[in-house]
């Protein structure tokens, strides 16, 4: 592939029929059908789990135990789209994550290397945008999705020897994960959620 041959503000398709750019991402592209299928159909932790379990049904988790801890408001809504950028970027699990970068480009014949961290959060930032919340995304909802994940390694690899996963730095919830659902009902459920967080 040549430099000429690049598209300088690439797009994705996306199920509603609409393009999204996910490196000049805004606002009025981002639907709700497409987050929610997005998300439904991504596997967290690359599918390495005894069971399937989407980043859907993990994002429901952490807006549920928000919604539990502070009442329902910007912090349960923000649980539910933490991890929005994901619909349309590959979820690469947290160790890798932070040694990634994007080849940006710059104009027609040049680049540059963006971290993949500061794509995630611009996507994020337009999420923000489409649905009228606060920026940045408040403490406490990194704070649970922390204790999600440590939950979801005790329920979902429990057979994962210690000595190949990082020290937890959160406790896990005492109550097991709910069962796993389907992606098109996963779909389902997500949408609704986000109405109910939405108000």
């Amino acid at each position: 592939m040549t430099l000429e041959t690049i598209d300088p503000n690439p797009f994705l398709s996306t199920l509603s029929g609409q393009r999204f750019h996910p490196l000049a991402p805004d606002p009025d592209e981002i639907h709700e059908g497409d987050l929610a299928s997005g998300l439904a159909s991504r596997a967290r932790w690359s599918g390495q789990t005894s069971r399937p379990w989407s980043v859907a049904q993990h994002a429901m988790e952490v807006s549920h135990r928000l919604e539990l801890d502070a009442g329902p408001g910007l912090a349960a809504a923000w649980g539910l789209l933490h991890d929005a950028a994901e619909a349309w970027l590959p979820d690469w699990p947290a160790p890798v994550r932070g040694h990634l970068f994007v080849r940006v480009p710059r104009g027609v014949d040049s680049f540059a290397l963006v971290p993949y961290e500061e794509i995630e959060t611009a996507i994020l930032a337009a999420v923000a945008g489409r649905f009228g919340l606060g920026w940045p995304i408040p403490a406490e909802v990194w704070e649970v999705d922390l204790r999600v994940r440590a939950t979801e390694r005790r329920d979902l690899m429990p057979d994962l020897p210690p000595d190949v996963w990082p020290p937890e730095t959160a406790e896990p919830y005492p109550d097991p994960l709910p069962r796993s659902v389907r992606p098109a009902t996963v779909s389902g459920m997500f949408r609704h959620r986000l109405a109910e967080v939405l108000g």
